[in-house]
């Protein structure tokens, strides 16, 4: 039997698929960990989002909170022009929050009863094959949810390798199982011994994969702190380089004001993605289909349509002698800038 070499060990191939399964069952744990944490950072308002997890309970937790005045700040709702009044009834994040739960719960079911059958891994993998479809379908396909889409890929993978790798190492003990049967000795020779030094080599190798999926579970964490680290810094380059456009010469005092499109037409289906007043202007970001437009003072100055794919982009106006933009830009940060000057920023994570 070949031997492979994983964490600068050496394991037989029955080993690797055993390594492959735990691996398959610790990063289910690990999604669900973070669908978890998600859950919990809506309400106390964190900014912290982990791709690493599940769309479906983190949709629901996040449409019940938000339509029954939790998933914002009293500040932000009151920019909107909302009041408790438009609200639902807190029955409704009741059965949003029970729909999560039950949707978290079978993922749990599924990790717990896998360690010894692999047919609740084979659901936890049917589970999250729906899930990658309702995040297609809830979102829509943009460019900014890509790592959704990357990690929820990778993890489907790694279920799936587990999966396969489970029956390899059956079949590869079937086949041991029938050599051992072929070649049985009696009892007290050299060869009868052997047994004993089959279990301690199998406790060797259990104690091999735990210390794998250890490092696996640590190596995720890192990952995602990287990524984390890779996104402030993209923050932070983009702030200096608005702050070089404020001082530049180039103001929108004595500019002609932009002309008008239409009237905003609030009747519709839209979605407000950015809002704030900056003096007598009232300065909105929406998006309406597949158009997101810039809207001051309820009327439509500027609009493009992104389609299905949404990549950075910024509209612009003059509107009584000064300039606003609003957009998103590649790190799906949206903002509204006056003047050059951003007043308003915020990470995009719906």
């Amino acid at each position: 039997m070949g031997r492979f070499t994983a964490g600068g060990r050496s394991l037989s191939k029955k080993e690797l698929y055993r390594s492959h399964y735990n691996s398959a069952r610790a990063n289910l744990l690990i999604a669900v960990v973070f669908t978890l944490i998600n859950c919990v950072l809506i309400f106390v308002g964190g900014s912290t989002y982990f791709l690493f997890s599940c769309s479906f309970p983190y949709a629901m937790t996040f449409e019940g909170a938000f339509w029954t005045w939790r998933g914002l700040s009293p500040e932000e709702y009151a920019e909107l022009g909302w009041t408790q009044a438009d609200m639902l009834p807190d029955a409704f994040l009741y059965i949003m929050l029970a729909i999560a739960a039950v949707a978290v719960g079978l993922y749990v079911l599924c990790w717990f009863l896998s360690k010894k059958r692999v047919g609740w891994m084979i659901a936890a993998a049917s589970l999250f094959v729906v899930d990658t479809m309702f995040l297609i379908l809830y979102y829509d396909v943009q460019i900014d949810f890509l790592l959704d889409y990357l990690f929820h890929a990778w993890v489907l993978f790694i279920l799936i390798r587990g999966i396969i790798s489970f029956y390899r190492a059956k079949q590869l003990e079937k086949e041991e199982a029938l050599i051992s049967e072929e070649s049985f000795v009696p009892f007290g020779t050299v060869e009868g011994v052997e047994p004993e030094a089959q279990a301690a080599e199998q406790g060797t190798a259990e104690q091999d994969s735990t210390e794998q999926e250890t490092a696996e579970q640590n190596s995720a964490e890192q990952e995602t702190a990287e990524q984390e680290t890779a996104e402030q810094e993209t923050a932070e380059q983009e702030a200096g380089q608005e702050a070089d456009a404020k001082d530049s010469p180039e103001q929108a005092s004595g500019k002609k004001d932009s002309p008008v499109l239409h009237m905003a037409d609030y009747s519709v289906k839209n979605r407000i993605l950015l809002i704030m007043q900056v003096d007598d202007l009232e300065i909105c970001y929406r998006r309406v289909g597949k158009v997101n437009e810039l809207v001051v003072n309820s009327m439509v100055y500027d609009l493009l349509d992104t389609g299905h794919v949404e990549t950075a982009h910024e509209l612009s106006a003059v509107v009584k002698g000064r300039e606003i933009a609003v957009g998103t830009d590649a790190a799906s940060h949206m903002y509204i800038c006056v003047d050059g000057e951003v007043v308003k920023r915020k990470l995009r994570l719906v």
